[in-house]
């Protein structure tokens, strides 16, 4: 094996056919294990890259607590900043008072799995001791996804051999599935909605099944009059108090949606508004080319948003649904309309059929059932058929 100099760090293949590499700091040697050379040598320059930021830790004991504030730090640029906000809840919350003395480097399943024990009882509230409350599985499931990227990083410090989350099953959690208006829902409360100030922004997210952040993101630049589509290019949301602007949630996310007459001419009404409204503010109104704003050209809270829409909700008389259902109710009319799969999953930006079908299974069990009546419709009256 080639020496290597302090602080350069070094890989080699062991008996057992798997690649170790190792960096030694001060005296003290970071290691980890890989299946291939490229690997290893990928996991090395990690390594050496948060040596550089000083964010490696000590290898002689780090605790849990310790480790999790330096991972925070160090993966902050890496993540968007509402994944950086739900880790460091799940982290610091939930798994700090319960394992934030246990050494990482002697952290094993077992931890893990009295956490997750410990997570769905009841217990007081830390900021309201007459309260007592319970993780839903859900939750507890968040916590375990933010643990698991956590240790994996773990690994690639040389702080563990193997990620003791990988060895635990959290717990099952129900599969949430959303409510969905019918057409006559859908255009009560759009009847309703035309009252609101963000009339507009409903009708859009309705007919286009875009998402919340994206429809807030929207600047009047990514409207193609011509072309009859709107592009989706970046998501707005509040993380942590702090107004967020960044790319959608996924590569496909960033698309352009295609859109109706009815959407256009709604959109030219809204446009229209909106200029008399930055006339009469004058210098008072913020010039950020917001498709929806607020009274004063900023951007909607999406707090606020949802306030509204309860309200227009209840003054429609329909059932109560989130504002993410309608994007599901969106999916579930092109399906009713007999629109394929993959269309609907290019328009509503997943990454893939399978999981749009998968998200949106109850929407298409009507599509199923009508298939399996589908063979037999063609094959004409029952009457005079063979039979076994």
């Amino acid at each position: 094996m080639p020496k290597r100099s302090n602080n350069e760090g070094s890989i080699y293949k062991r008996s057992d056919g798997r690649y170790e590499y190792s960096l030694t700091v001060n005296g003290k040697r970071h290691r980890g294990y890989a299946k291939t050379r490229k690997e290893a040598a990928k996991k090395l320059a990690e390594l050496l890259s948060a040596y550089g930021r000083n964010l490696l830790p000590d290898p002689d004991r780090i605790s849990v607590s310790e480790f999790i504030e330096r991972w925070l730090a160090a993966v902050e640029h890496r993540v968007k900043p509402t994944t950086h906000l739900q880790y460091s809840i799940s982290l610091r919350r939930h798994v700090t008072p319960v394992l934030g003395d246990v050494a990482v480097q002697r952290l094993q399943p077992l931890h893990l799995t009295h956490l997750y024990a410990e997570l769905l009882k009841k217990r007081i509230r830390p900021n309201d001791p007459e309260r007592l409350e319970t993780l839903s599985p859900t939750t507890v499931r968040l916590v375990h996804r933010a643990l698991h990227a956590a240790l994996n990083d773990a690994v690639q410090w040389g702080l563990l051999p193997w990620n003791p989350a990988e060895r635990v099953k959290p717990p099952k959690a129900p599969r949430y599935v959303g409510e969905v208006w019918t057409p006559q829902e859908a255009w009560a409360f759009l009847a309703e909605a035309q009252h609101s100030r963000w009339y507009a922004l409903f009708f859009l997210a309705l007919m286009s099944g875009m998402r919340r952040g994206e429809l807030l993101g929207l600047k009047w630049s990514d409207v193609d009059w011509r072309g009859a589509c709107i592009w989706v290019r970046r998501n707005y949301t509040v993380a942590g108090g702090e107004k967020v602007i960044h790319t959608p949630k996924t590569h496909r996310s960033s698309r352009p949606v295609d859109v109706g007459p009815d959407v256009l001419e709604v959109l030219r009404q809204h446009r229209e508004k909106q200029e008399k409204e930055r006339l009469e503010m004058g210098e008072d109104w913020a010039n950020g080319d917001w498709v929806f704003t607020t009274s004063l050209g900023t951007p909607i809270e999406p707090g606020n948003l949802h306030r509204e829409f309860v309200r227009v909700i209840q003054r429609a008389g329909v059932k109560r649904i989130r504002f993410h259902d309608l994007r599901d109710t969106h999916v579930s009319l092109l399906a009713l309309a007999g629109m394929d799969a993959k269309v609907i999953s290019e328009r509503v930006g997943h990454a893939n059929v399978s999981f749009t079908q998968q998200t949106y299974q109850h929407v298409f069990a009507s599509q199923r059932k009508k298939a399996a009546l589908a063979v037999s419709e063609l094959l004409g009256p029952k009457e005079g058929r063979p039979t076994a």
